[in-house]
């Protein structure tokens, strides 16, 4: 199976980046909403200062400066402008248009499967990666065929929704440029009602706050030892719209990766030897599609996690994306198929189309 799915849909391994999805691994997010004892100053200067990407008014960028110095600020700037940004959602409207219509290749792979009819070289390719990205079934077993409609219908309607939502604006996201736009607060911990020190952004009642680890850890991006601990991260705003915190390793990402424009000219004998991890090297294509299957003010319950194996490490990558798959092979119950609700899968399964 893993053979004809690195030969066929080699660019399967668009979201290496997002294992730096980290998602802050071990931050805390708080919704302190009547609890912040710290307040900016400047609360309703940053609220108000967003700037719409080009053709997609629903996605504003902060217009803060990034870095301390104005040098640091233009190059900070210029990995991306407000139009390159506006392109890469494009092509993240296109790869989910991509992945919605393999969805009716996969249903009809299953339909032909239970009828115990021949398959299609591409029908045979799309059930392979379905069935790494989210659990195997025998066309002879009826509960896995059951289950794997139930499963099948539901990435359907995820990927369904994710076009229309792009399409029709109701996405509603705040692209946060750089680190330095959060202030480090006291706050009181509504777990443990104890003041403590995080990282705040917004103003006031509006302000959500992300713990800081340990005295000596300097940046929301970066441990102690300055280590980054994550390419971009979601964190919700309103129930209106959720903050997207591009930091420092992911404008380096954006710098350096390879476009998926760029790897899908390649010729399948120049992929046939890459590793699935580093076809696509950090595209910020799959850093959006990661990110925004994240975004709760658009997804509500159905939003994505960073879902951890049954020996706890995350599953970030494509040899976890299989092994979470593996551990749900006997889920019945699609709602509940963890393969499902990590983002890590939903970005690969998108990108390898």
């Amino acid at each position: 199976m893993l053979v004809t799915l690195g030969r066929i849909l080699l660019l399967a391994s668009a979201l290496q980046c997002a294992q730096g999805l980290r998602i802050v691994p071990d931050h805390v997010f708080k919704n302190n909403r009547t609890s912040v004892v710290g307040r900016r100053d400047d609360g309703d200067a940053i609220d108000n200062n967003w700037t719409p990407i080009t053709d997609w008014e629903t996605f504003l960028l902060h217009t803060r400066t990034c870095g301390s110095s104005d040098a640091e600020a233009d190059a900070a700037v210029s990995v991306l402008t407000i139009a390159e940004f506006g392109d890469i959602l494009n092509d993240v409207k296109i790869i989910n248009e991509g992945a919605y219509a393999a969805t009716s290749t996969l249903q009809s792979a299953w339909t032909k499967m239970s009828n115990n009819e021949e398959l299609s070289t591409e029908e045979k390719s799309q059930i392979d990666f379905y069935m790494a990205m989210y659990g195997t079934f025998k066309k002879d077993d009826n509960t896995g065929m059951t289950r794997a409609s139930g499963q099948i219908s539901r990435l359907t309607d995820f990927s369904n929704a994710f076009v229309q939502g792009l399409e029709l604006g109701i996405f509603n996201i705040r692209i946060i440029w750089e680190d330095t736009a959060f202030e480090l607060i006291d706050y009181i911990n509504d777990d443990t009602s104890e003041k403590e020190e995080g990282w705040s952004f917004g103003n006031d009642a509006e302000s959500f706050v992300i713990t800081r680890k340990s005295t000596s850890q300097n940046s929301i991006c970066e441990d102690a030892d300055g280590n980054s601990l994550a390419l971009a991260f979601v964190m919700p705003g309103t129930a209106d719209y959720d903050y997207l915190t591009i930091c420092p390793e992911g404008w380096t990402a954006f710098n350096e990766a390879t476009t998926i424009s760029a790897q899908k000219a390649k010729s399948v004998s120049d992929l046939e030897y890459e590793d699935l991890d580093t076809v696509v090297k950090k595209p910020a294509e799959s850093i959006f599609i990661h990110e925004l299957t994240h975004a709760g003010s658009f997804w509500g319950t159905l939003k994505t996690d960073d879902v951890a194996l049954s020996k706890g490490d995350k599953a970030y990558g494509f040899e976890k994306i299989v092994q979470l798959a593996e551990e749900g092979n006997s889920e019945d119950d699609a709602t509940e198929l963890k393969s499902l609700k990590n983002a890590d899968t939903y970005a690969y399964w998108a990108v390898a189309h």
